[in-house]
């Protein structure tokens, strides 16, 4: 919303700090909504927290991974930076395993 509201600054000049104060109500109302309103009765397992982490590190291999099929499918050639990141994002991943 900020990088949009950004766009029309030069347009409005009063507009930033509108949105600046608005960004800081919304900030407020949605720490309130969070802290007061919102509530978890259950607890996490140790194994599903391990299996959320275990999925976290894999981001980075598909990343560099569908970097890696969009250079190849509409580039029709591999970009070096993305091959060598996706070996180093495997070698991450495998490392600790």
């Amino acid at each position: 919303m900020m990088w949009f509201s950004f766009l029309y600054v030069d347009l409005i000049p009063l507009g930033s700090f509108f949105i600046f104060f608005g960004q800081c109500f919304y900030y407020w109302i949605d720490k309130y909504n969070l802290i007061r309103r919102s509530s978890f009765n259950y607890t996490l397992s140790g194994s599903l927290s391990r299996k959320m982490v275990r999925l976290l590190d894999l981001t980075l291999v598909w990343r560099f991974l569908g970097a890696l099929i969009f250079d190849i499918q509409l580039r029709n050639h591999v970009n070096r930076a993305t091959l060598s990141l996706l070996i180093v994002s495997v070698v991450f991943v495998l490392l600790p395993w």
